[in-house]
């Protein structure tokens, strides 16, 4: 089991750590020191990933749990000038590839600064990050909305309340949902490529 605590608005917490334990043991707490804020923890394959924010970057460490004689960083990857793009709803997905040994982890991401009225008015970019055996990360790039605004009353979307982002998937393709478009990329050696944009923005029938 892992948890931590993060910064807010009204409480900034001066040391960043995270908590291992055993629960079904009687395996004592460990303490794992991170550079950065904890504000989400994920399953990555037999290790776990914490990402939280330092300063204007966002930050991914990869935790080695099986490490002996106690859990550990394994690495730390930081995107410049980015924050979180799904606070309210589950963005983070990763998928492994058994038959190229290695795994691809997305997440919604947007860019640091207008923070309260991006929220509302755009939809968050998906950033891929690959992620090798020894669970280090290198950067694969992004997929990005044309950020076009329309409000439909959440008929189709609804960026307010619950996001409309999304990485996926599917079948061996990868997608993102962004806002009123559905991205789809094609995995290269180094960097994740579009290839095919649908816009499925509502159309308002002319008045008569």
């Amino acid at each position: 089991m892992l948890y931590g605590e993060s910064s807010n608005w009204w409480n900034e917490v001066e040391e960043h750590n995270v908590y291992v334990t055993n629960y079904t043991t009687d395996d004592p707490v460990h303490t794992v020191a991170l550079s950065h804020s904890v504000n989400r923890l994920e399953v990555l394959g037999d290790s776990a990933v914490v990402v939280g924010q330092k300063e204007n970057d966002l930050q991914f460490t990869s935790i080695d749990l099986l490490g002996a004689p106690e859990p550990k960083v394994i690495a730390t990857h930081a995107v410049p000038n980015a924050s979180e793009g799904e606070l309210r709803s589950h963005g983070f997905f990763f998928k492994q590839y058994e038959d190229k040994d290695f795994g691809v982890l997305g997440l919604p991401v947007r860019t640091s600064g207008n923070f309260t009225d991006s929220f509302i008015q755009e939809s968050s970019s998906v950033i891929f990050l690959k992620v090798d055996p020894t669970k280090t990360f290198s950067d694969l790039g992004q997929l990005a909305s044309s950020n076009k605004s329309v409000d439909d009353n959440c008929q189709v979307s609804c960026v307010d309340w619950y996001g409309n982002s999304r990485p996926i998937f599917y079948r061996g393709r990868i997608f993102a949902l962004l806002g009123y478009e559905l991205v789809e990329g094609k995995l290269q050696e180094t960097a994740i490529e579009e290839i095919h944009r649908i816009d499925f923005t509502p159309v308002t029938p002319a008045s008569l």
